[in-house]
Protein backbone atom coordinates (compact mmCIF):
# COMPACT_ATOMS: atom_id res chain seq x y z
CA UNK A 1 0.00 0.00 0.00
CA UNK A 2 1.47 3.51 -1.31
CA UNK A 3 2.23 5.73 1.62
CA UNK A 4 1.13 9.66 1.67
CA UNK A 5 3.12 11.89 2.90
CA UNK A 6 2.39 15.51 4.06
CA UNK A 7 4.33 18.23 2.45
CA UNK A 8 5.95 20.32 5.07
CA UNK A 9 5.09 24.41 4.63
CA UNK A 10 7.42 26.38 2.68
CA UNK A 11 9.25 28.63 5.28
CA UNK A 12 10.29 30.78 2.17
CA UNK A 13 6.41 31.62 1.30
CA UNK A 14 5.58 31.96 4.57
CA UNK A 15 8.36 34.72 4.71
CA UNK A 16 7.06 36.23 1.55
CA UNK A 17 3.49 36.27 2.83
CA UNK A 18 4.56 38.20 6.01
CA UNK A 19 6.66 41.11 4.37
CA UNK A 20 3.99 41.61 1.66
CA UNK A 21 1.60 41.79 4.90
CA UNK A 22 3.78 44.43 6.81
CA UNK A 23 4.55 46.47 3.63
CA UNK A 24 0.93 47.12 2.65
CA UNK A 25 0.36 47.73 7.12
CA UNK A 26 2.63 50.08 7.25
CA UNK A 27 1.70 51.86 3.26
CA UNK A 28 -1.86 52.13 4.97
CA UNK A 29 -0.86 53.45 8.38
CA UNK A 30 1.34 56.67 6.46
CA UNK A 31 -2.00 56.94 4.34
CA UNK A 32 -3.71 57.66 7.79
CA UNK A 33 -1.43 59.34 9.08
CA UNK A 34 -1.46 62.14 6.07
CA UNK A 35 -5.00 62.34 5.79
CA UNK A 36 -7.17 64.49 7.78
CA UNK A 37 -11.11 65.33 7.55
CA UNK A 38 -12.52 61.50 6.60
CA UNK A 39 -9.54 60.71 3.80
CA UNK A 40 -9.27 64.05 2.27
CA UNK A 41 -5.25 64.63 2.03
CA UNK A 42 -4.24 67.21 4.72
CA UNK A 43 -2.44 69.12 2.00
CA UNK A 44 -5.11 69.29 -0.72
CA UNK A 45 -7.51 71.67 -1.41
CA UNK A 46 -7.43 75.57 -1.11
CA UNK A 47 -5.76 76.40 2.31
CA UNK A 48 -5.53 79.06 4.25
CA UNK A 49 -1.80 80.33 5.11
CA UNK A 50 -1.10 77.92 8.18
CA UNK A 51 -2.10 74.62 5.75
CA UNK A 52 -5.36 73.62 7.28
CA UNK A 53 -8.36 72.41 5.83
CA UNK A 54 -10.19 73.59 2.28
CA UNK A 55 -11.75 76.82 3.11
CA UNK A 56 -13.59 79.06 0.84
CA UNK A 57 -11.12 82.66 0.72
CA UNK A 58 -11.46 85.72 -1.74
CA UNK A 59 -8.95 87.65 -2.92
CA UNK A 60 -7.93 90.75 -5.49
CA UNK A 61 -6.79 91.02 -8.60
CA UNK A 62 -3.02 90.79 -8.02
CA UNK A 63 -3.09 88.77 -4.76
CA UNK A 64 -1.45 85.80 -4.74
CA UNK A 65 -3.18 82.40 -2.99
CA UNK A 66 -2.57 79.04 -2.35
CA UNK A 67 -4.25 76.14 -3.04
CA UNK A 68 -3.34 72.42 -3.38
CA UNK A 69 0.62 72.98 -2.78
CA UNK A 70 1.07 75.88 -5.15
CA UNK A 71 1.05 79.33 -5.66
CA UNK A 72 -1.60 81.25 -8.30
CA UNK A 73 -1.75 84.50 -8.73
CA UNK A 74 -4.13 86.27 -11.54
CA UNK A 75 -2.10 89.38 -12.88
CA UNK A 76 -5.56 91.16 -14.95
CA UNK A 77 -9.19 90.72 -15.39
CA UNK A 78 -10.75 92.62 -17.65
CA UNK A 79 -13.19 92.54 -20.49
CA UNK A 80 -12.15 92.77 -23.80
CA UNK A 81 -13.91 93.19 -27.18
CA UNK A 82 -11.05 91.82 -29.08
CA UNK A 83 -9.85 88.94 -26.70
CA UNK A 84 -5.61 87.55 -27.02
CA UNK A 85 -6.21 83.93 -27.88
CA UNK A 86 -3.19 81.95 -25.84
CA UNK A 87 -0.90 80.33 -27.92
CA UNK A 88 -1.82 76.77 -27.44
CA UNK A 89 -5.82 76.94 -26.54
CA UNK A 90 -7.66 73.96 -24.89
CA UNK A 91 -9.59 73.85 -28.05
CA UNK A 92 -8.18 74.92 -31.48
CA UNK A 93 -11.94 75.19 -33.27
CA UNK A 94 -12.61 78.99 -34.26
CA UNK A 95 -13.65 80.66 -31.27
CA UNK A 96 -17.75 81.50 -31.39
CA UNK A 97 -18.85 85.04 -31.72
CA UNK A 98 -20.62 86.99 -29.23
CA UNK A 99 -24.11 87.38 -29.02
CA UNK A 100 -25.33 91.02 -28.37
CA UNK A 101 -24.90 92.40 -25.04
CA UNK A 102 -21.84 90.25 -25.06
CA UNK A 103 -18.03 90.42 -24.48
CA UNK A 104 -15.34 88.85 -23.51
CA UNK A 105 -13.86 88.71 -20.02
CA UNK A 106 -10.19 87.99 -19.89
CA UNK A 107 -7.88 86.86 -17.50
CA UNK A 108 -3.76 86.45 -17.07
CA UNK A 109 -2.27 84.25 -14.46
CA UNK A 110 0.52 82.48 -13.24
CA UNK A 111 0.74 79.45 -10.95
CA UNK A 112 4.23 78.31 -9.67
CA UNK A 113 5.01 75.34 -7.42
CA UNK A 114 7.02 76.47 -4.63
CA UNK A 115 6.97 72.70 -2.75
CA UNK A 116 8.20 69.37 -3.39
CA UNK A 117 5.16 67.26 -4.69
CA UNK A 118 4.38 67.61 -8.47
CA UNK A 119 0.26 70.08 -8.69
CA UNK A 120 -1.35 70.38 -11.01
CA UNK A 121 -3.24 73.06 -12.67
CA UNK A 122 -5.98 73.19 -14.97
CA UNK A 123 -7.70 76.53 -16.08
CA UNK A 124 -10.63 75.32 -16.86
CA UNK A 125 -11.33 75.09 -13.01
CA UNK A 126 -11.95 78.79 -13.55
CA UNK A 127 -15.69 80.14 -14.05
CA UNK A 128 -17.00 83.57 -14.21
CA UNK A 129 -19.54 84.82 -11.70
CA UNK A 130 -22.52 86.44 -13.87
CA UNK A 131 -24.67 87.45 -11.31
CA UNK A 132 -24.83 84.24 -8.92
CA UNK A 133 -24.65 81.67 -12.01
CA UNK A 134 -21.20 80.46 -12.62
CA UNK A 135 -20.02 80.46 -16.78
CA UNK A 136 -17.66 77.76 -17.68
CA UNK A 137 -14.37 79.26 -19.74
CA UNK A 138 -14.87 79.18 -23.35
CA UNK A 139 -11.87 76.73 -24.36
CA UNK A 140 -11.11 78.07 -27.63
CA UNK A 141 -9.92 81.22 -25.62
CA UNK A 142 -8.09 79.50 -23.07
CA UNK A 143 -4.94 78.06 -22.76
CA UNK A 144 -2.91 76.13 -22.38
CA UNK A 145 -5.00 73.17 -20.98
CA UNK A 146 -4.14 71.27 -17.79
CA UNK A 147 -0.31 71.01 -16.97
CA UNK A 148 1.73 69.24 -13.76
CA UNK A 149 3.93 71.43 -12.46
CA UNK A 150 7.67 70.21 -10.97
CA UNK A 151 8.91 71.66 -8.26
CA UNK A 152 9.86 74.95 -8.95
CA UNK A 153 7.95 75.25 -12.30
CA UNK A 154 5.85 78.35 -13.47
CA UNK A 155 2.73 78.49 -16.11
CA UNK A 156 1.51 81.32 -17.63
CA UNK A 157 -2.16 80.89 -18.81
CA UNK A 158 -5.10 82.91 -19.99
CA UNK A 159 -8.70 82.32 -19.38
CA UNK A 160 -11.74 83.42 -21.04
CA UNK A 161 -15.08 83.90 -20.19
CA UNK A 162 -18.31 84.90 -22.57
CA UNK A 163 -21.04 87.35 -20.27
CA UNK A 164 -22.91 89.94 -20.38
CA UNK A 165 -21.54 93.88 -20.72
CA UNK A 166 -21.18 95.79 -17.52
CA UNK A 167 -20.44 93.24 -15.10
CA UNK A 168 -18.47 93.97 -12.53
CA UNK A 169 -15.96 90.95 -13.18
CA UNK A 170 -15.81 88.12 -10.59
CA UNK A 171 -14.61 84.15 -10.51
CA UNK A 172 -14.48 81.44 -8.91
CA UNK A 173 -11.56 78.69 -9.24
CA UNK A 174 -12.44 75.48 -7.43
CA UNK A 175 -9.45 73.10 -7.73
CA UNK A 176 -10.77 69.22 -7.88
CA UNK A 177 -9.19 68.72 -4.43
CA UNK A 178 -12.26 71.18 -3.08
CA UNK A 179 -12.54 74.49 -1.83
CA UNK A 180 -12.65 77.84 -3.58
CA UNK A 181 -11.50 81.01 -4.26
CA UNK A 182 -13.25 83.94 -5.33
CA UNK A 183 -10.79 86.12 -7.16
CA UNK A 184 -12.57 90.18 -7.83
CA UNK A 185 -11.62 93.40 -9.22
CA UNK A 186 -10.26 95.12 -12.68
CA UNK A 187 -7.02 95.12 -14.08
CA UNK A 188 -5.48 95.63 -17.30
CA UNK A 189 -2.68 93.49 -19.00
CA UNK A 190 0.68 95.87 -17.44
CA UNK A 191 1.24 98.00 -20.94
CA UNK A 192 -2.00 98.21 -22.22
CA UNK A 193 -3.63 101.97 -22.09
CA UNK A 194 -7.28 102.40 -21.48
CA UNK A 195 -9.21 101.99 -18.63
CA UNK A 196 -11.03 98.73 -17.84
Amino acid sequence: MARITRARPNKRMLRLVAVVVLVLAVAFGVRQLTCSDGGTPASGGTTNPDGGTPVEMSVGVGEPFTVSGMAVVITSFYPAEVPTRPRWPVDTSPPPGLASGQVYYQAFGRASNDGDAVVRIDPLHFSLDVGGAYAEAEPTLTGPGPRSLLKGATFDFIVTFRGPAGLTPKMAFRPPSGGTVIIEGLRLPEGMIGSP
